[in-house]
Parts: structure tokens; sequence; C-alpha cells
């Protein structure tokens, strides 16, 4: 077999692996897509044979129900949480090729160094190890057979036990070092492997985050990486996870927070269908919806996407490094936030349908309900009823700032820009309510000052609930 045979099966056998967060989330958005078919489906049968609406009716309110469920902003949201922590690692000297590995790095179990020849010939010698909270320094340089290993300023004369299940592979080839890494994954680590020449290249790429040298690294070493250390510092690795720990907690409340929005839109339309009477306007039967399409359309692209980029902006939660890594097989929601997407969705849901109930029948009246009344009730009761969940948006936004602790563990005033991203929030939702063109395109109307009270009240209710679950949770674990 040639040395060019070689070569080519070794690169075959790097093949780039998907990251843990894309598969998690690949597995979310096929779940949501499975659910909303199903339901769609039901919609539409009970509107035509069990409420005897029109077919156009029942498919009106299915694509709303569609365009409520799915989450048209995560992508944006997602790669913008990402690119944030791109530019983040690059003031700290890791320079990200793959998007992905951004988040990749905190989740890191496993850094297999490259560096022998580097630490051999004495460009950079180890000195010191911390190993199951104890502290072990090194005396000696490369090859020579002399230095000595102290414990707590005590000389060893025996290696103690942690020290010796370390693993150390000297002149090994290319093959070896992705055999190496992928017997690592067998065991459902996620594995970092650094290295700087052109037979490092491989399994650079095989692993789930090739980290090369950015000053004595190849060109071939870089093209194979995800990250380059600009700096060739080790101590820019230990930033790196660092920052993806802090990616990954930021991308989780942005998820937390935008996907109860679209479970709310969904219970709140699916509550019209099965709960909302039926209207006789004009001698001609009108389903009665809380939201219209193009209203739905606007929380999902407006309204959730300008709250949750600012949570990528969050600083890093306390003692986030002092956390075990995440397992590749921890699911993105634990069960503590799916429940609260439940109780976030729920709570929405039932705000706004009482909100768009009580004044829809306010303004509608006594019957016979005629076509410009209903319209005018029905362009009011649904602006109060976006506004209502525009609110529960803005104090949930609060509560996650930090899933586990209170709004003001992280700091008040540490993220400016969730404030500004309320500010252009407030403005946009005032563009969606008074400005002419906007009412004509999303079928809005104007509120007055006890609409907008009532709005907030509704969407206040999220604040003090989620606080009091974290409270309760909390004092679990410290019970425990």
């Amino acid at each position: 077999m040639t040395k060019s045979t070689d070569s080519g099966e070794t690169v075959n056998a790097a093949t780039q692996l998907e990251t843990p967060p894309t598969r998690q989330l690949a597995r979310v958005t096929t779940g949501i897509t499975v659910a909303v078919v199903v339901v769609v489906a039901v919609l539409i049968a009970f509107g035509i044979w069990i409420k005897d609406a029109p077919v156009g009716e029942s498919l009106m309110v299915a694509v709303s129900l569609a365009v409520a469920a799915i989450p048209e902003g995560l992508p944006a949201v997602i790669t913008i949480c990402l690119a944030i922590g791109v530019r983040r690692m690059a003031e700290r000297h890791a320079v990200v090729r793959h998007l992905p590995a951004v988040e990749t790095l905190g989740s890191t179990t496993v850094i297999c160094s490259d560096k022998t020849g580097t630490l051999t010939r004495n460009e950079m010698t180890v000195q010191v190890a911390w190993l199951e909270g104890h502290e072990y320094r090194f005396s000696g340089i490369g090859y020579a057979p002399e230095g000595e290993i102290e414990h707590d300023g005590v000389r060893l004369t025996t290696v103690p036990p942690a020290l010796q299940e370390l693993l150390s592979f000297a002149r090994v080839a290319p093959e070896h070092k992705i055999q190496l890494v992928q017997a690592l994954q067998v065991q459902r680590h996620v594995v970092a492997m650094t290295g700087d020449g052109v037979n490092d290249a491989p399994a650079l790429k095989r692993a789930d985050i090739g980290i090369a040298m950015g000053i004595t690294g190849t060109a071939v070493s870089k093209e194979a990486a995800k990250v380059v250390l600009m700096d060739d510092n080790f101590a820019s690795i230990t930033a790196a996870v660092e920052e993806g720990r802090r990616v990954y907690d930021n991308l989780i409340k942005s998820l937390a927070f935008v996907l109860p929005t679209n479970l709310g839109l969904a219970c709140t339309l699916t509550a019209s269908m099965f709960f909302f009477p039926t209207v006789r306007v004009d001698g001609v039967n009108e389903l009665l919806m809380a939201m219209s399409p193009s209203q739905t359309l606007w929380i999902n692209l407006v309204a959730s996407v300008t709250l949750s980029i600012p949570l990528a902006f969050e600083v890093l939660e306390p003692n986030s490094m002092q956390r075990m890594p995440r397992s590749p097989d921890e699911p993105v929601f634990s069960g503590f936030i799916v429940a609260r997407l439940i109780v976030v969705a729920l709570l929405m849901s039932a705000g706004a349908c009482g909100l768009f109930l009580w004044e829809y029948f306010r303004i509608i009246g006594p019957e016979p309900v005629t076509t410009a009344r209903h319209a005018l009730a029905l362009a009011e009761a649904q602006t109060l009823c976006v506004t209502s969940i525009t609110f529960t948006q803005i104090f949930y936004l609060l509560n996650c700032r930090s899933l586990r602790d209170s709004l003001f563990s992280q700091g008040v005033f540490s993220n400016p820009a969730i404030f500004i991203g309320i500010g252009i929030l407030l403005l946009l939702q005032a563009c969606f309510i008074y400005l002419p063109p906007l009412q004509t395109l999303f079928a809005s109307a104007p509120l007055d000052a006890r609409a907008w009270l009532y709005a907030m009240a509704a969407g206040a209710i999220v604040l003090p609930v989620i606080s009091l679950d974290k409270w309760i949770r909390k004092h679990k674990l410290l019970d425990a």
C-alpha cells in the first residue's frame, strides 16, 4: 500500500461530525414539526365537521396555527447568539472558523494536546497540574531524567495514583491520533484536539473541536481546525471553553424564551377553535379567532426576535467553570425547563384569551351582530390580545436572564441590551397599534390607556409566578 493511499484513507476517516447542540436542535425542530402537522389536521377536521365552519375559515385557522407554532425567528436567534460568541472569542485570541464550534467548546470533556515536540524541546514544560482537587508541581525539563513531584510543598517519592491515570502517547502516526479521538468519542466524550503540523490535520478534522496554532501552525492544520489560537497560548483554550459555556447558557436562555411564545400562541389558537363560540354575523357563522396569521407572524418575527437577541449578551453565570462538562446526550431542555415552558405558555394563553373575549363581547353588544360591528370588535380584541402577549414576553424576558436564580442575580444593569430591546419592542408595538399603514397590514386597531394597563397587568402575572417557582426549586435543592 502506498503512502498516498494511507494518507487518503486517513483523510476519509476524518469525516466532519455534527456537533452535540446541532443534533439536539434538529430533534427539537423535528418534534415541533410533527406536533404542528397533527394539531393542524385535528383543527381542520374539528372546524369542518364539529363547528360546521366553511372550509376556507378552517384552513385559515390551520395556517394561523402553523405560523404560531413554528418558531420562524429561531434560526436567526441561534445564528446571532453564536456570532456574538465568535466575536467575543476573537477578542480572547481564539478565532472560530466553524460557527457551531463556539458552543461545542463549552461542553468539551477531553482536550488531546498534541504538543509533544514542543514539550520535549523545552519550548513548553509542564510545571503544575490540578487533579481531583489537589495541586501537583513538577521540576525538570524535556527528556532529562531529573525532576521532582511536590504536593502541598512536600516532595513525593512515588507517583500518586491520580497522576498514573494520565495518558501520554509519543511518536504516534496520524491514523493513531484519529483512533485515539474515535475511542474517546465512543465513550461519549466531547473531544478537543490541538495540533500544528500537517500530520495533525486528520485528527483535527475528526475531533469535535480541532484547535490549531496560529503562529507555529501550518496552513493545512489551520484549514482542518474549527478554532485557531492566534497567540499559541494554551490559556486561550481555557478562555474559549469559558466563552463556550457562556454561549451555551445564553443560547438555552434564548430558546427557553422563544419557545413558550410559540407554544402559547398555539394554545391560544387551539383554545379559540375548541372553546370560543361561533358568532353569527349578518346571518353567516364566523369562527372567532384570537389572532390572524399576520398578527402571529408579527409576534414570531418581530416581538420574539427583538427580545431574545439581547439574551445573547448576558454575562457569564456564576460558577460556570466549576460545573461538570455537559453530556453530549443531555437534552437541550431539562425537565424543569420544559415544565416552565408549559407554565409560561398557559399563563400567556389564558391572559390573551381572557382579554380577547372580554374586549370583543364588550364592544359587540347585543345581537344581531353586523359586519361593521364585528370587524371593529375583532380588530380591537385581537390587538389587545397581541399586546397582552407582548407584555408577557417582556416580563418573562426579565426572568430568563437567569433560568435558576432570581432576576437580580446577574445584576440589574449588567446587560444594557435587555432594556434597549424592551424599548425597541414597545416602540414597534406602538407602531403596530397606531400607524395607519400597519393597521391596514395587520388588521390592528388603536387602544386606549385602559387597554394598555389591562394588557400590562395580564402580562405581569408571569413575573411573580416564575420567581416563586425559582425560589421553591432553589430551596428544595438546598434542603436535599
